[in-house]
């Protein structure tokens, strides 16, 4: 079975293979066909611990989160030809990461006891020489499928209004929640609502996703309680 398929800017793709056997769990990379496949890394019992995201330099194919304690992982760079790469060392479980555009960075977001169970997000430098380097805890209870990097200092979230207990991990019970629409400047760690958004006095967006036009001066985001896709404009 097939899991998790992320393509690189390459035309690669990078994919989970599972199956019953947790010998037979491989990381693997394929061309964009399905083609010429290469196995990275052996996954074993610890597939759900690995996230397919390809850096932007096509070195990283994907992060491997270990406990080593309470409150904190190892995070593991999974290079392409099997390098030797840093890891970096967060507080907290469920860690899920997501590149900036030139893959010197990336944020993250991790869940501890420290915030009621829920997910709080971070920064920290990630290029090859540098990870770990310049953490720092951005003050924001969101996932990272709920932002995007406009620029390599400038990033966007969704974050929720209020969060229940224990939602870092099971996020369903966030779902019927309503967000505001933050802009964060990473060079001063600046936080600044920019949106509001609300469909009437009844109902309010629950936001899974944003996307941002090619020049960067229209936002649009997903929202799931209505189905559908809505834009804001920056400029």
């Amino acid at each position: 079975q097939i899991s998790d398929p992320v393509f690189s800017k390459k035309d690669e793709v990078a994919y989970k293979y599972i199956s019953e056997d947790k010998q037979n769990n491989w990381l693997v990379v394929a061309d964009s066909f399905g083609g010429q496949a290469k196995i990275i890394e052996s996954l074993g019992d610890n597939y759900n611990s690995v996230q397919v995201a390809w850096s932007p330099t096509n070195e990283v194919v994907a992060f491997y989160a270990k406990p080593i304690g309470l409150n904190k992982s190892e995070i593991f760079f999974i290079g392409l030809q099997g390098e030797n790469n840093k890891s970096l060392i967060v507080d907290g479980d469920n860690f899920k990461g997501l590149w900036s555009p030139s893959g010197n960075r990336i944020i993250y977001q991790v869940v501890s006891n420290q915030n009621n169970y829920n997910p709080m997000l971070w920064v920290v430098d990630a290029s090859s020489d540098r990870i770990g380097q310049h953490k720092i805890n951005l003050g924001l209870s969101t996932w990272v499928d709920k932002c995007i990097f406009s620029d390599e200092l400038t990033v966007y979230c969704a974050v929720p209004r209020e969060l229940p207990q224990g939602a870092g991990f099971y996020p369903e019970l966030a779902e019927i929640g309503s967000d505001l629409i933050y802009k964060i400047d990473l060079s001063t760690e600046l936080k600044k609502i920019i949106a509001n958004p609300v469909i009437d006095n009844q109902n309010n967006f629950s936001i899974q996703a944003l996307y941002l036009s090619d020049n960067k001066d229209i936002l649009f985001f997903w929202d799931k309680n209505t189905n559908k896709v809505y834009s804001i404009h920056l400029k």
